[in-house]
């Protein structure tokens, strides 16, 4: 089972091109059984309060399913978070053309875009195999940190929409 998984999580990172959400968990987790969570260290966000949206929509969410949040003590489930932002450029050219002696001219600019990943792991707490994995990337038109709050709320309750998993 657990090179079912690796395969699984495998095949959700090699396209991380693919814009919207995935998710993915193990067939034998009993998710039933699991009713506490805590953090575990991840790969957290370049802007803190980027991190901060990302850890409150996993917990509204978590909790919403009856999860409690335990400190100092083992969980049932481990979360770990790996968030990142990347800006990609292309040049995009044009040609103009100008007359029947296929004179023209052929102009270029540049296109900027930013593409944001976010992927959530559950770890199990006894075993510490992963047992759930949600991955959502998307290129961001406005990266402003109003519609990446959004985002972020939105693509959370999309992962999390048919957990726990039946």
């Amino acid at each position: 089972m657990r090179i079912a998984l690796s395969l699984a999580i495998m095949t959700l990172l090699a396209f991380p091109a693919i814009a919207g959400v995935k998710v993915d968990h193990v067939t034998d987790a009993d998710f039933e059984s699991y009713r506490t969570y805590a953090w575990k260290p991840g790969t957290e966000a370049a802007r803190p309060e980027v991190q901060q949206w990302v850890v409150q929509a996993v917990e509204r969410e978590l909790e919403a399913r009856g999860m409690r949040k335990v400190v100092d003590r083992r969980a049932d489930l481990y979360v770990v978070t790996y968030a990142y932002a990347e800006m990609d450029s292309r040049v995009r050219a044009n040609y103009v053309h100008l007359d029947v002696y296929d004179v023209g001219v052929i102009t270029s600019d540049v296109v900027l875009t930013t593409k944001g990943v976010l992927a959530i792991d559950l770890v199990d707490g006894e075993s510490g195999r992963p047992v759930w994995r949600g991955v959502a990337s998307e290129v961001m038109a406005d990266p402003s940190l109003k519609k990446v709050r959004k985002k972020i709320d939105k693509v959370t309750r999309k992962m999390f929409k048919n957990f726990p998993p039946s």
